[in-house]
């Protein structure tokens, strides 16, 4: 199994908001911890409304983790209650390296 690192903006419109969301975004990463997707980091921009969410994720190759790492993500945040629209271009945003 390869291990990579992935990094994932998504845009809080109301930056009131940002460090509520990214706690609870946190919680939820949390919770879900397992050996595919683990060691979550969530850090706030106040000035640029951004959150930044970053996990440790493995699969059989590139494309396994990636969408190992994304689909937790996306999952939290649904629970978090924070829509997945708000996640800028991935292709943009995004980043996975060999951790």
């Amino acid at each position: 199994m390869a291990e990579y690192h992935l990094v994932q903006v998504f845009h809080v419109p109301d930056s009131a908001q940002l460090f509520d969301q990214c706690d609870a975004l946190m919680g939820q990463l949390m919770d879900m911890e397992d050996e595919s997707v683990r060691d979550a980091a969530v850090s706030a921009d106040v000035e640029r409304r951004l959150a930044t969410v970053e996990v440790t994720t493995s699969g059989h190759d590139e494309v396994a983790a990636e969408f190992h790492g994304l689909e937790r993500i996306h999952e939290a945040m649904l629970s978090a209650g924070i829509p997945i629209h708000e996640l800028k271009d991935r292709r943009e945003m995004g980043v996975l390296t060999p951790a």
